[in-house]
């Protein structure tokens, strides 16, 4: 995808278990005949509202035969992910992490602070019915952390984003958790992050 598409990519993080989320489809698309609407899975409402920024890319589960529907993958050992991960958020013009319980992921938000990244997240909340616990997982990791960065004003079963303005204030993004409210805040996240003059935190580690 890469060789075919140079430019920086949007690059998803995500617990390999969110892969196949489904999500409400939306009022634009009432035909159950539409079969590219069909079963659409979360990961590819993403791909369709961010691909306009840039080529859509993840690290892949590492023992999957054939690779869903959504961002292309690249699959690498256990032992080099971190530094793969590390890269790629470099590289990365928007940064998509879907909010979790995992340590990993929990490590790799806070890797996206420490690089100065942040200005490129977006931090999606998505349509599951535990997202009150993966965000109060979450935020427990971000308050035992040197420098805890996020916001304590985020209601998280209204919230469908949390993404960083130019000077890296957080702007909170609430609505109904359907595919439509989801674009309006992929949208304003992908420009945000592709905005020039951003101002990212200092770099520790």
């Amino acid at each position: 995808m890469r060789q075919i598409d140079r430019r920086p990519p949007v690059l998803l993080l995500r617990s390999f278990n969110d892969d196949m989320m489904l999500i409400v489809r939306g009022a634009r698309h009432p035909k159950s005949t539409d079969l590219h609407r069909k079963g659409m899975t979360f990961e590819r409402v993403v791909q369709d509202h961010l691909s306009p920024f840039g080529p859509y890319i993840a690290i892949g589960r590492p023992e999957e035969q054939l690779s869903p529907l959504g961002a292309a993958r690249d699959y690498v050992p256990d032992t080099v992910w971190q530094d793969e991960v590390q890269q790629r958020i470099r590289d990365a013009a928007v940064v998509v992490l879907v909010i979790g319980t995992s340590p990993g992921l929990a490590w790799e938000l806070s890797r996206l602070r420490d690089l100065g990244q942040l200005h490129k997240l977006i931090l999606l909340f998505p349509p599951a019915d535990d997202v009150v616990n993966r965000w109060l997982t979450l935020l427990g990791h971000d308050r035992t952390a040197e420098s805890p960065f996020l916001p304590d004003s985020v209601r998280p079963e209204q919230t469908l984003a949390l993404i960083y303005a130019d000077d890296l204030t957080p702007i909170i993004i609430e609505g109904k958790r359907n595919e439509w409210s989801y674009q309006t805040a992929l949208r304003l996240g992908g420009m945000l992050a592709i905005t020039t003059g951003a101002e990212p935190l200092p770099a520790r580690g």
